[in-house]
């Protein structure tokens, strides 16, 4: 062997020799059987989770659990605000026991302007509501043992 100034240490710069025929089959096969086995652990859970295969109880629901994916997302928008626009726009029932009506928003608008909004202190306006901190303020101390 000869040293040169690329080669200080005199290694050739390629294989001497050829690879192990043996270890290499080896190898592939080793990557084959797993490949193999990975293969029908597979296959075995998608036949142990397909819904035909599982008992009758677990076949009787067939829809999926909410929530459920949206198909057509498109669709479904266009369809809640066409439906939101009809309810601005027309009268009905919101509670009928209690005698609760919608009216269209025009109609409450209009009805806004004539009257004012409503003002604390007016008769027939709401009584004012004490927040969260007079409630607790109002609240007796508990005492400790």
């Amino acid at each position: 062997m000869t040293r040169s100034r690329n080669n200080p240490a005199g290694r050739e710069g390629y294989e001497t020799r050829d690879a192990d025929a043996v270890s290499v089959a080896l190898a592939g096969a080793l990557v084959l059987i797993m490949t193999s086995l990975a293969a029908l652990v597979a296959a075995g859970l998608f036949h142990y989770f397909n819904p035909t295969v599982l008992p009758s109880a677990a076949r009787a629901s067939t829809q999926f659990p909410e929530p459920r994916l949206q198909v057509a997302p498109e669709q479904d928008l266009k369809a809640m605000r066409t439906r939101d626009e009809a309810e601005l726009h027309s009268y009905g029932w919101i509670d009928r026991r209690a005698g609760i009506v919608r009216i269209p928003i025009e109609r409450a608008m209009d009805l806004l302007l004539e009257k004012g909004p409503p003002v604390r202190g007016q008769p027939g306006a709401n009584p004012p509501q004490k927040t969260d901190l007079e409630l607790q303020q109002e609240r007796p101390l508990q005492s400790t043992p």
